[in-house]
């Protein structure tokens, strides 16, 4: 189920690269139902903030996971825009700590490494956690989120994810 959740996103990422026509906006709308049903964005958040998750109120998270949510958006359709031929082959499934699940795959020709971390969500297996030749998104996130969040607090945080999804529709404009 989960290698399933994970070939469906790099279906929908194949399918939104191989459409010249499309924009980053429209890439960013094709792949939205897909995000949206891949990733488990409440915990890619709390995990992304750390101890300061507590601090925030149900509002408060809620305008995050919907910040983060048009961030991993945007940085998918900015990313994954032009089409030269590459596939994603799925290696199985690899070692992971207990109640979690990981996806091997790779980008070819290229040769990245992917690894998906995966959880349980109601029943259904979803991605927080990806893993690049080693680099993981999370690790660098919350290192990243927890600086801004003591630094300037949620308006602060709230500003830079902002910011870095205009940035990727912007870098991704054709």
């Amino acid at each position: 189920m989960a290698i399933a959740v994970v070939e469906q996103l790099h279906g929908a990422l194949i399918d939104a690269m191989q459409a010249q026509e499309l924009d980053t906006r429209g890439r960013k709308e094709r792949l939205h139902d897909t995000i949206a049903v891949s990733f488990d964005i409440p915990t890619i958040v709390r995990l992304s903030l750390g101890a300061a998750w507590r601090e925030l109120d149900d509002d408060e998270r809620e305008r995050l996971e919907r910040a983060q949510f048009e961030l991993i958006l945007t940085t998918y359709a900015a990313r994954f825009a032009d089409y030269e031929g590459e596939t994603f082959e799925t290696h199985g499934l690899g070692e992971a700590p207990r109640g979690q699940i990981m996806v091997r795959t790779e980008i070819l020709p290229e040769g990245v490494r992917l690894e998906y971390l995966l959880r349980e969500v109601d029943g259904e297996p979803r991605i927080f956690n990806v893993i690049a030749d080693g680099y993981s998104e999370l690790s660098m996130r919350r290192a990243e989120y927890t600086s801004l969040y003591a630094r300037g607090g949620l308006a602060a945080l709230l500003r830079e994810i902002e910011r870095l999804s205009r940035a990727n529709l912007e870098r991704g404009a054709d």
